[in-house]
């Protein structure tokens, strides 16, 4: 009988919180860039051309002044961890909850009779931002295993 406790084979090395994190945000970034995309190539190129570039400015800003932010926040969050913890404390749970609430508004706004090339702003803003951000967490994971790894003698 084993007497380890049955939630610590939930508890990982950062490097795994890191990629968790990193799959989470690109995958969101790019369900989000999907649904612009989608709504994006439904109308006339002369008619989604201004709304991309709106949304790919907005996706360059929120990129650049929010989400680096916040995975630098999450990043220095998950250094603080002991360097086993449980895989879902890759978020805070705040960070769950916003996630939630995010998740309701983007079925609100889908349902409401805001016009979708207006949506594919919003949409591909975010999606750029997630994505571009879930970098920061890639490259963590990566250098945490390669920081892993013996070094070859010279």
């Amino acid at each position: 009988m084993s007497t380890q406790n049955p939630s610590s084979r939930w508890h990982v090395p950062h490097r795994w919180l890191y990629l968790a994190a990193a799959i989470l945000w690109a995958g969101a970034g790019l369900m989000l860039l999907t649904r612009a995309v989608i709504w994006l190539t439904a109308a006339a190129l002369v008619d989604a051309a201004p709304y991309a570039l709106v949304g790919v400015a907005v996706g360059v800003a929120l990129y650049r002044f929010k989400f680096t932010w916040l995975a630098g926040r999450n990043i220095r969050r998950i250094q603080a961890l002991p360097q086993r913890a449980h895989l879902l404390r890759f978020q805070s749970p705040a960070t769950y909850a916003l996630i939630a609430l995010m998740m309701g508004l983007g079925i609100a706004l889908r349902r409401s009779s805001l016009p979708r090339l207006t949506l594919a702003v919003l949409y591909t803003g975010i999606g750029m931002g997630l994505l571009g951000a879930s970098g920061h967490y890639l490259r963590r994971a990566l250098n945490a295993e390669a920081a892993a790894q013996p070094q070859a003698a010279d």
